[in-house]
């Protein structure tokens, strides 16, 4: 009889067997952890292959629990095991329960950006440019599946983050993308102007259907329910929590933020109620011309004051880069998009802030930029750059471990950003 493989190298098998299992089935997401292999491949979605996943991720959990049982394993491996039955309980959460594939389009729509492909120097253009082009080339195919296996009745968020995101590619592949064609090859610039053009006219059907269908279809009803959100926290975090507790830890945490907010107010100005405190606050804000550097500006002064007065270390003279957020992604704020942590070469890592749309009134203008005043933007910035997101990626991409590269804890992640904030 064949003896065992030890612990160690038992763990190392089957890491090595989810990792490559789920960087297949979700290429787009492998390709922008720096995994170039996997470059130019969209995602099979169809609601055949979704179920194959599913079935997958059960027999690995079997997996994982079988060798949880075994004698020998070291902290390093048991942590292995941890990160990896998340990993997977999490994506099973999200196909089962969320059943994000069919409620929510974006989970499609968000694997046809380009935005690592063109902003990211980890090749030469042209190779990267024939990665979009084989990229879009397979659009008609995954957006009809998109189409199967979408739910006839959305929820209006998810119905709007749709439509955005459409939208958005379309600004995208039509005015981004072209500014990259003129240092590319000859027949490269051909190729993709053939491929793009398709891919824009594939996506402006959707939109319109999205538009057309969907939107007056919208479904008011969408909470998670109790069951749902319980099974998310012990997915997420791999440990059970009772709805009571999550609710008397947050009503204690809020009454002492609430405490806090009061008692701050008065400091700043003991004349006024702490809404006329915000509202002070928050006229003193960027112009929309000047959001962006005045961003960059403050982001400099962050990371200076983060290395003098030695709050953390910064594993690197590479800089967070503050750009406008691109278009198909205008729902959020602002957001990070740091290279992936198994990316060699590029070191382009953008701080996404959402700008005013010109085609605003001047009133939304302004409400945003008051959104967006010195004070929120500097705490927002400590969240996403320094010494929150972005120095967090900067750290975990020195992390030896390919399975503690690959997933990461979301309440950790969120957690540091705000401590620090």
């Amino acid at each position: 009889m064949a003896r065992k493989p030890g612990a160690a190298a038992a763990v190392g098998k089957v890491a090595k067997q989810i990792l490559v299992t789920r960087w297949g089935f979700h290429p787009t997401t492998a390709a922008g952890m720096g995994l170039h292999q996997y470059d130019g491949r969209l995602p099979n979605y169809s609601p055949a292959a979704l179920k194959r996943r599913t079935a997958q991720i059960q027999k690995q959990l079997a997996a994982l629990d079988a060798i949880g049982k075994r004698d020998g394993l070291s902290p390093a491996a048991k942590l292995e095991l941890g990160v990896l039955r998340g990993m997977l309980l999490s994506e099973q959460f999200d196909h089962v329960d969320l059943r994000e594939p069919h409620t929510l389009p974006p989970y499609f729509l968000y694997r046809l950006s380009i935005v690592g492909y063109v902003m990211r120097n980890y090749a030469p253009l042209d190779r990267r440019l024939r990665a979009v082009a084989r990229m879009q080339s397979q659009v008609p195919r995954f957006l009809k599946e998109m189409r199967a296996a979408t739910d006839r009745r959305l929820p209006e968020t998810y119905y709007e983050m749709a439509e955005m995101a459409a939208r958005g590619m379309v600004d995208a592949y039509e005015r981004e993308l072209p500014e990259h064609l003129g240092n590319a090859s000859v027949a490269v610039r051909r190729l993709v102007e053939r491929t793009n053009a398709k891919a824009i006219n594939e996506l402006k059907i959707l939109a319109h259907e999205l538009e057309a269908k969907y939107k007056p279809r919208v479904k008011t009803v969408f909470a998670l329910g109790r069951r749902k959100y319980e099974r998310m926290i012990r997915s997420e975090h791999l440990t059970p929590i009772p709805i009571e507790q999550l609710l008397e830890v947050g009503g204690k945490d809020l009454a002492a933020n609430r405490a806090q907010f009061l008692e701050t107010a008065r400091k700043i100005d003991p004349s006024k109620n702490p809404r006329q405190v915000i509202e002070e606050i928050s006229t003193d804000h960027p112009s929309a011309d000047s959001l962006i550097p005045d961003t960059r500006d403050m982001l400099e002064e962050i990371r200076q004051f983060v290395v003098d007065h030695d709050v953390v270390s910064v594993p690197s003279e590479d800089r967070a880069q503050a750009i406008e957020t691109p278009r198909f992604y205008r729902f959020a704020t602002a957001a990070m998009n740091s290279p992936g942590s198994f990316e060699k070469v590029a070191k382009e890592a953008y701080y996404y802030v959402t700008p005013v749309e010109p085609t605003w009134t001047p009133e939304k203008q302004e409400e945003w930029l008051r959104h967006l005043n010195y004070t929120s933007l500097r705490n927002i910035s400590v969240h996403e750059c320094y010494p929150g997101h972005y120095v967090h990626f900067l750290h975990r991409r020195n992390v030896a471990s390919p399975v503690l590269r690959s997933y990461y804890s979301y309440a950790f992640t969120e957690g540091w950003a705000h401590y620090c904030e």
